[in-house]
């Protein structure tokens, strides 16, 4: 009996933290490589120059910015000269989910349905974007709490549902309140047809000696190869951003 126990607990784990062992071994896409910043950076942040600053030493293509402020001197705003394109989860500049871009998107597709700023609707969009001739969707979100009980696996679903992309390579990025080794993330994960590239690197929380849990995550499918994922500092947001570099394309028939 203890063995077949133990047994059952091995089985149950492998299944648990799949996403964390089935993500790691990426598609080797030997295309055009691109860069990508995601960060929580804190409605409150008081230092929105100094994050600016750190985002352009980067140099991404592509920047999530959550909790993020269209108003004078803010993030975007600042960014705005380097990352001209710039769209949010409404379509009307009213909210806080954004993906900024140095190029044009081929197709946006907001994914609120009315206050995201109040949790009344899913905060989340995607746009679609050519890189070295073949077509990728970057997918940013911004999941609630996952309590009360419940509510974020049916946001989770509805995420699942509206960003999609079955037919291009796809980036589904942001900050998920989540861990990846969780029963929503995981269904979340098959859903999408995902897996995890973020490799589950804490982001939250900051001000302590060491981020604790990874709810900033990095899924994709189709034709990505993971060439570097970093973790950035705290700049002044109780979550750490996340800096991946990734190859897109080539992949063969």
């Amino acid at each position: 009996m203890s063995a077949l126990l133990a047994a059952g607990y091995i089985i149950f784990a492998l299944l648990i933290f799949r996403p964390l062992w089935n993500g790691v071994d990426s598609v080797a896409a030997t295309g055009e490589s691109l860069r990508l910043v995601s960060f929580n950076i804190n409605k409150d942040n008081p230092e929105q120059r100094e994050v600016a600053r750190w985002i352009e030493t980067q140099s991404p293509d592509f920047v999530v910015l959550l909790e993020a402020r269209d108003r004078a001197g803010s993030v975007s705003r600042l960014l705005k000269k380097q990352y001209p394109y710039q769209y949010d989860c409404r379509g009307d500049g009213n909210c806080s989910t954004l993906i900024l871009s140095r190029t044009p998107a081929l197709a946006v597709m907001p994914h609120a349905r009315g206050d995201a700023e109040n949790r009344k609707a899913i905060s989340a969009l995607t746009a679609r974007f050519s890189r070295g001739g073949e077509e990728i969707a970057i997918t940013a979100a911004h999941m609630p709490r996952p309590w009360p009980m419940g509510s974020q696996a049916l946001r989770l679903r509805e995420l699942a549902a509206l960003a999609a992309e079955p037919s291009a390579s796809q980036i589904v990025i942001g900050d998920f309140n989540n861990v990846p080794w969780s029963f929503s993330m995981n269904r979340l994960a098959v859903d999408m047809g995902v897996r995890l590239m973020s490799r589950a690197v804490p982001t939250w929380p900051t001000g302590g000696p060491a981020a604790l849990l990874p709810i900033d995550n990095i899924y994709g499918r189709g034709c990505l190869g993971l060439v570097d994922l970093t973790r950035g500092p705290e700049i002044w947001s109780d979550h750490h951003p996340l800096v991946m570099t990734a190859r897109t394309g080539g992949c063969g028939g």
